[in-house]
């Protein structure tokens, strides 16, 4: 993957819009999470080793393992699960978007030079190919990255034969920012590149941002000129460009009609809000204020360049608000103190709290709680858990 990722790049650039910097970086990682994959062992534990008896936890293979990726990392997404399976023992069929297919099935194929038949197949489809992988009876398993609605979908399906299922879905996630910060600008510089990673098209972006109202206004001012001075939305392919387009109609028009209800809502436009002319769905990096919950830029996942600022009061205020919603996938606190940043991030209930930085995942464990999904990807033991079953072997000695 890594030897072909200057082939692959320009493909990934084309169908998602991503820069071409950016579609080198999934892939290299992509082919680099394979290689740290490669270095595990499924263990074999003992648990009781007596005269009497010897017990083991064996872990097994799940099966065949449906893996449907979605359209904003789609290679990352989709080949995470496909190394993983392969790891625990598991053929595995890999459902890319039909809006980013391409880059997916090249690397099929070069795969498919080096592993036997059968063993990583990639089949391209609409959502009527991921309905039928999820009803087959001969897949174990459903691991799916990608919507709420359609994760509750999968869901209800799945039950039918009791399918063990990785549901990776939606967040809101929320960055606290709090009144001891003591470099204002640098902070609003990591908070907005957190924000618009891939023009925001993330699930672990941050979209809603709460700063403390002794820091608001200043906050406000840095960010917004943060944006427009040092970002630039255009072609993936030239130079300079820092984001490309959103990725298809659907999405662009759903963030297109979230700023307008903020406007009608009374949002404040710091920077951004209009669509820009011409062809291609190119959408500036937008900032606002003036809104709060209850509001559909507050309360429902953009998926695209456009972030709220609010401010809060208390440390308590800020918790609750942060953690009044369905969605619980990420959130981050910035502050001086370490110890209380420490503190308040135990509080956010999301699968994945930082402190002074987002969206760093490493190969620890990843997902989301309440409407965020269920199960966990990345790291050793998410891959035990999602693609294995455990049992346990007892020899009586006696």
């Amino acid at each position: 993957i890594i030897t072909n990722a200057k082939q692959i790049a320009p493909i990934l650039v084309k169908e998602q819009g991503k820069p071409l910097q950016s579609a080198m970086m999934e892939i290299v990682g992509t082919g680099g999470y394979f290689q740290t994959v490669a270095g595990y062992d499924i263990p074999v534990t003992v648990v009781q080793k007596d005269s009497v008896r010897r017990t083991t936890i064996v872990r097994k293979p799940i099966g065949v393992v449906a893996a449907i990726a979605p359209w904003n990392f789609p290679i990352l997404t989709g080949y995470i699960k496909v190394a993983s399976a392969m790891l625990a023992g598991c053929t595995v069929i890999l459902k890319p978007s039909p809006y980013t297919p391409l880059s997916t099935l090249l690397i099929g194929k070069i795969i498919s030079e080096i592993v036997p038949a059968g063993v990583v197949n990639v089949i391209s489809g609409t959502y009527k190919t991921g309905e039928l992988l999820t009803k087959h009876e001969l897949v174990s398993k459903i691991s799916f990255t990608g919507s709420i609605p359609t994760g509750k979908k999968i869901m209800q399906v799945c039950g039918n034969d009791l399918k063990r299922v990785t549901l990776e879905l939606g967040g809101n996630d929320a960055a606290i920012i709090r009144g001891d910060i003591s470099n204002v600008p640098a902070v609003a510089a990591k908070v907005l590149t957190y924000s618009m990673v891939n023009s925001g098209q993330v699930c672990a972006a941050i979209k809603r941002i709460y700063v403390h109202e002794s820091k608001y206004e200043e906050f406000c001012d840095a960010i917004s000129q943060i944006a427009s001075e040092k970002f630039k939305v255009g072609n993936g392919f030239e130079e300079g460009v820092t984001h490309g387009p959103i990725n298809n109609k659907m999405q662009y028009d759903k963030v297109c009609g979230l700023v307008e209800d903020a406007k009608k809502n009374g949002a404040t436009v710091l920077c951004g809000g209009t669509p820009r002319e011409g062809k291609g769905y190119f959408y500036p990096i937008t900032v606002v204020k003036g809104i709060q919950e209850g509001v559909k830029l507050v309360d429902d996942e953009q998926f695209g360049p456009v972030v709220p600022i609010m401010s809060y009061k208390t440390d308590e205020e800020a918790i609750y608000r942060a953690n009044n919603t369905k969605y619980g996938l990420c959130g981050s606190v910035w502050t001086s103190d370490l110890e209380k940043g420490a503190e308040l991030a135990t509080k956010l209930d999301c699968g994945t709290a930082w402190v002074n930085t987002h969206l760093e995942i490493g190969t620890a464990p990843f997902g989301g709680t309440k409407w965020s999904g269920i199960g966990r990807e990345f790291g050793f033991e998410s891959i035990l858990a999602a693609f294995t079953e455990t049992q346990v072997v007892t020899v009586s000695k006696a």
